[in-house]
């Protein structure tokens, strides 16, 4: 057997960073200023560079006191964990090549977020992804990975290109010519790609600068593989990114009350997850007394942060708490306190660039992507809802709305009429009227579009209930019965149609829709079109006329 020859590369992590002079600010000063690594200058190619190398050590182990303790043995163990960094200064960032523990060492503020995938998106074969790590929009803090050893197509993933932000992509990708690794002749190539990229890079110098121009040549001046090419459109910003603090300072300026700014009340995902329906809230302030409403606007959010600088407003915000409540005593909650900037939405624009702010987070929209968008929601509404309802009067609450347009012939009343089974313990609330051809009609009267993530979501997670689950549509059969006897639902009912019926103070369109609702919006319709639910939009008109009240039971 002929033995194998040596490789020309070696698999490297890869970290890209801002420019910074000297080149030492790219590594935390707790390393720079102690004694355990040493800081060498270096010349790679000609041209001057940073070898930065030591180890992290530990004088004991954390676990062990717990043994000892077990065994009655004293024991005193620590390790010694290597980590070298190369820095070499490029035209328009440093790269850094990282060995061991070496990544601990980098200023995390400085670092390019999504270098290694916009690399990935680029250079992978889209028939050949091994792993997928995404982050849903939708869910609070879940992390999806998706794993296929021998690979898959991209699309086999069921990625949804909108509500899902994806941080990491693993597969394969073709040699290319001006690579180290293509040059021994090999057809591909195994990467990583996330804020760091890891592939092989050639072991002599040459090599290794020439893979790294190639590289970044990839980077900046390649379009994406088509399929992939939806996954640069919507990211999420890590807290050390450096236009965070110019973000936050836009939305400090927006948190004034009364500006005109594109913020709005939103519902935070904690919320979606908690039994009853809320008639008060708790706010409560840093250094202040526990305030309760009987109705959370953005205004009782926005006024007590006037007297602050911009600068505080958010992180006061972040400090205050917000909690819902059954009634305004304040006796009962139906709901855990939720720091209170995740009861807001924000649009903002830096440097020309997009970003919207939803549940204490930063998102960065590309123009493809909210172009594309725009058009899904315009094609959703344009679909014909079937129904017809009345005009909201001014000043008449929902729930007295609702039992209003359920007098019309036909028409069901299920707001507020929870419905438990072994999948929803807790209860669900599968609509708030049943139409007349059986449609799904849901209600929201809004004074801006950014409570409407809520109400799409809520659409969306009734109808797959009654898609999904026998219990929840035999339980639907006997709600509706007691109101139309004479139209029961029939056995083999299956919902095929949702309808998202809202009165709001502008036109909807996919201009004043918020980013983050349009999202929601076209995430489910193509989730429920699988299934073949249909969903449209109703706009329900104002009038002018006095609100009086109509009680549930005349309708039951």
């Amino acid at each position: 057997m002929m033995a194998r020859e040596p490789s020309t590369t070696r698999r490297t992590t890869l970290w890209a960073l801002r420019s910074t002079s000297p080149v030492e600010n790219c590594i935390q000063e707790k390393y720079r200023a102690g004694d355990e690594f040493e800081l060498a200058p270096v010349q790679i190619g000609g041209k001057a560079a940073l070898l930065v190398h030591g180890s992290i050590k530990t004088p004991e182990a954390k676990w062990s006191e717990t043994l000892s303790a077990y065994t009655n043995q004293q024991l005193s163990l620590g390790n010694s964990t290597a980590a070298a960094l190369l820095l070499i200064p490029r035209a328009s960032r440093v790269l850094a090549l990282s060995y061991g523990m070496g990544w601990i060492l980098l200023d995390q503020g400085l670092i390019e977020q999504g270098f290694g995938l916009r690399y990935a998106v680029r250079a992978l074969d889209a028939e050949q992804v091994r792993q997928v790590t995404r982050h849903l929009l939708e869910h609070r803090a879940q992390i999806d990975r998706n794993s296929v050893p021998s690979g898959q197509r991209v699309e086999d993933f069921a990625i949804e290109e909108y509500g899902e932000v994806i941080s990491r992509l693993v597969g394969r990708a073709g040699s290319s010519g001006n690579l180290s690794f293509s040059k021994a002749g090999r057809p591909y190539f195994s990467l990583s790609g996330s804020d760091s990229l890891a592939l092989p890079i050639g072991r002599t110098t040459a090599g290794m600068l020439g893979d790294l121009d190639e590289i970044e040549r990839v980077v900046d001046q390649e379009q994406p593989v088509e399929d992939l090419r939806f996954v640069e459109q919507l990211r999420y910003l890590k807290s050390k990114d450096e236009r965070v603090p110019k973000l936050e300072a836009l939305l400090g300026a927006a948190l004034e009350p009364e500006t005109d700014a594109r913020l709005a009340l939103a519902y935070p995902f904690e919320r979606d997850e908690e039994h009853g329906e809320a008639q008060a809230y708790r706010i409560k302030l840093p250094g202040e007394k526990p305030q309760i409403v009987d109705d959370l606007t953005l205004e009782r959010l926005r006024e007590p942060l006037a007297e602050l600088p911009e600068a505080e407003r958010l992180s006061t915000l972040a400090k205050a708490k917000v909690q819902a409540l059954a009634d305004d005593s304040g006796d009962t909650v139906v709901g855990r306190e939720i720091p209170a900037n995740k009861w807001i939405t924000a649009e903002v624009t830096l440097d020309g660039q997009q970003y919207f702010y939803r549940q204490g987070r930063w998102y960065e929209v590309g123009a493809g992507y909210l172009e594309y968008l725009r058009g899904q929601v315009d094609e959703i509404l344009g679909h014909k809802s079937g129904v017809s309802l009345p005009d909201w009067k001014r000043g008449e609450e929902e729930k007295d709305f609702n039992a209003r347009a359920a007098t019309a012939s036909g028409y069901a009343l299920l707001d507020r009429k929870l419905v438990h089974t072994k999948a929803h313990p807790r209860g669900i609330e599968l609509c708030d009227l049943l139409g007349p051809d059986n449609e799904l009609i849901h209600v929201k009267r809004a004074g801006s579009s950014a409570p409407l993530s809520h109400l799409f979501a809520q659409g969306a997670v009734s109808a797959e209930a009654l898609t999904t689950d026998p219990e929840a549509r035999a339980k639907l059969r006997e709600l509706v019965a007691e109101q139309r006897a004479d139209r029961p639902l029939p056995e083999d009912w299956q919902p095929d149609r949702v309808v998202y019926a809202m009165a709001l103070d502008r036109q909807i369109t996919s201009e004043t829709l918020f980013t983050f609702s349009q999202v929601v919006l076209v995430r489910y319709a193509q989730r429920l079109a699988r299934m073949r639910v249909k969903v449209a939009i109703l706009p329900i008109s104002y009038s002018e006329e006095e609100s009086v009240a109509v009680s549930s039971e005349e309708v039951s």
